[in-house]
Order: C-alpha cells, then structure tokens, then sequence
C-alpha cells in the first residue's frame, strides 16, 4: 500500500489538471464552444437556484431602494439650495434697489 502526502496528492492533481488541459488547447476548434457550453451551463444552474435568486433580487431591490433614496433626498436638497440662494439674490436687488444704489 502506497501513502502520499497531501503535497504530492496535491502535485499529482495539479500534474492531471495541466495534462487535461493541455489536451483540450491541443483541440482548439472545441475550445470555443466548450467555453460556451460551461458558461450555458453554469447561468442555467444559477437560473434554476432558487436561494441565488432569492438572494439576487433581494440585494438588487436593496440596492434600488438605496439609490431611490439618495436620489430623492438630493433631489429635495437641490431645490432647497436653489430656492435658497434665489430668495437671497432676490433680497440683495430688492436692497440694492431701496437704497438707490441701482435705478
């Protein structure tokens, strides 16, 4: 009976990996379309996982709300500063005005 260690356990996975694929870049025509076959796969498995799509829907309404939020209070904030220095510009002619300095 032949024990390994973990690192040479290790070394010969890695040693397998590189050899797998160095076979598949050999074929490069099926490169492309295994490439497309894994990422078909893997949005299907996403897709059909229904606490990963629990979970993205929540996070996006999250994030949606955040925003929705952040945008109505500078919304708000915006038409305050403006009122604001409107009524002071306003207030600046009207003194400007009393006193005589523009006719």
């Amino acid at each position: 009976m032949r024990v390994q260690t973990v690192d040479q356990r290790d070394a010969e996975i890695e040693r397998r990996v590189q050899e797998r694929m160095a076979q598949m870049l050999d074929n490069n025509s099926m490169l492309p379309e295994m490439i497309a076959g894994s990422v078909e796969r893997a949005i299907r498995r996403v897709l059909t996982d229904p606490e990963l799509g629990r979970q993205f829907w929540q996070g996006g309404y999250q994030e949606l709300a955040r925003h929705a939020g952040n945008n109505a209070s500078q919304w708000v904030g915006r038409r305050l500063l403006t009122a604001l220095i409107i009524a002071a510009v306003t207030a600046g002619l009207v003194w400007l005005v009393k006193t005589g300095s523009l006719k």
